[in-house]
C-alpha cells in the first residue's frame, strides 16, 4: 500500500524549503542553505556574509506528525552582531503570525505542487545566545517544530 501524501517526509521537506527560499531568499535577499554545516555558501567563489543554514532533525510520525528543525542564522564581518539581530527579527517574522503567533506553511504534494494541507510552525522556548565560530562567523540557533495532520 502506498504511503499517503500527507505522511511523506519528502513533501514536508520540499514544502518547507520552498517557503524559506520564496520568502527569505527571494523577498529578503537572505541566502538559505540546507546543510548541517555553518560554512558560508559561496557565489562564484565569494562567500556570502549573511545566510541561514537549515538542519532537518528528528521526525515523529503519527496522526499529528512532528518534525524538528534547527535554523542557524549566520553573519560574517558583523563585529557587534547588529546584522545578526536584524536577520533574527526578519526570520522570526516569517515563522510567526501576528494573529495567534503560529505561522501556517503550505504542505504540498510536490510532484504537482498541489496544496494538501498546512504545517504549524512552533518556535521552541529558547533561542541560543550569539555564538562565534573559529572563522569569525557569528551565529544564533533557533529550534522549531513543524506539526501537521497526516495519515500514517
Amino acid at each position: 500500500m502506498a504511503l499517503d501524501q500527507t505522511a511523506k517526509i519528502y513533501n514536508m521537506q520540499k514544502s518547507f524549503k520552498k517557503y524559506l527560499v520564496d520568502n527569505l531568499n527571494r523577498i529578503e535577499g537572505i541566502r538559505v542553505s540546507f546543510d548541517k554545516d555553518i560554512t558560508p555558501p559561496t557565489k562564484q567563489g565569494v562567500p556570502y556574509d549573511e545566510w541561514v543554514s537549515v538542519n532537518f532533525g528528528e521526525t515523529f510520525p503519527s496522526n499529528l506528525t512532528r518534525q524538528r528543525i534547527q535554523l542557524a542564522l549566520c553573519t560574517r564581518k558583523d563585529k557587534e552582531a547588529d546584522a545578526l539581530a536584524q536577520m533574527r527579527d526578519i526570520v522570526v517574522g516569517y515563522l510567526t503570525d501576528a494573529v495567534n503567533g503560529y505561522r501556517r506553511v503550505p504542505l504540498y504534494e510536490v510532484s504537482t505542487w498541489t496544496v494538501i494541507g498546512a504545517m504549524l510552525v512552533i518556535i521552541e522556548d529558547m533561542e541560543s545566545g550569539i555564538k562565534e565560530a573559529t572563522d569569525g562567523t557569528k551565529f544564533k540557533l533557533i529550534n522549531l517544530t513543524l506539526k501537521w495532520g497526516s495519515k500514517v
